[in-house]
């Protein structure tokens, strides 16, 4: 009786550590789609401030000066 329990502890441990082991195989094979879409996203990233920058160049460009608050205007 003790024999057979302690045989299926055993038997379990070993399946525990199969599934462990493969299911970190997987996660180690999975590395390079996951490194390839951290790289997608910062590119994505990288073109939308870039967007940014340049939208508010061209607000900045278009409208008058401001100072503050309000803008300023420029009489002659």
């Amino acid at each position: 009786m003790r024999n057979k329990r302690i045989r299926r502890k055993d038997q379990q441990r070993a399946k525990e550590k199969a599934k462990k082991m493969d299911a970190l195989s997987k996660e180690i094979d999975g590395i390079p789609d996951i490194l390839q879409e951290i790289a997608e996203e910062q590119e994505e990233k990288q073109k939308k401030h870039l967007r940014r920058v340049i939208s508010k160049e061209e607000r900045l460009k278009s409208g008058p000066p401001r100072l503050g608050k309000r803008k300023y205007v420029i009489l002659y």
